[in-house]
């Protein structure tokens, strides 16, 4: 899936830059379905690697912490990336709707602009709830270490 995506966006950003040196107005055809794809592919890669467990993270600093500590330093981590999902969340419902009551259609394929924001309200959803259960997962192995 995740060379699919990237072979696509290669080949998009390839048509665009070949069709724009040949001068045609094709390339904003090309350009703008790229830039869909590339925003789509962002955040449903930010959402599945929360959900997999495969998000960048530094942890040198970490196992220098003592274990009942680290898990305080961890649940208060996820915590703060359950607000910013839910965050990513309410803003990007909110935006959504706006500009799904109120229509904006792209230039070049005339797809309403909700669309190119739709991932992020369900990333957000998706982040959230993997960190608030992380949460408590945090919180019930504190627990059981006290």
């Amino acid at each position: 899936m995740k060379r699919r995506i990237i072979v696509s966006l290669l080949v998009l950003l390839i048509l665009s830059v070949g069709v724009w040196a040949e001068g045609s107005k094709e390339s904003v055809t090309t350009e703008e379905l790229a830039r869909l794809v590339f925003v789509w592919a962002c955040f449903c890669g930010a959402a599945l690697a929360t959900l997999r467990g495969e998000h960048v993270r530094v942890d040198f600093l970490m196992k220098k912490i003592p274990y009942p500590t680290r898990l305080w330093v961890h649940m208060g981590i996820s915590m703060l990336v359950a607000s910013t999902g839910a965050i990513m969340s309410v803003s990007g419902t909110i935006y959504v709707i706006e500009k799904w009551m109120y229509p904006d259609y792209s230039t070049a394929l005339l797809y309403p602009r909700s669309l190119f924001w739709a991932p992020v309200p369900l990333a957000g959803l998706i982040i959230s709830g993997k960190n608030i259960f992380l949460t408590f997962h945090y919180i019930s192995q504190i627990t059981r270490k006290v």
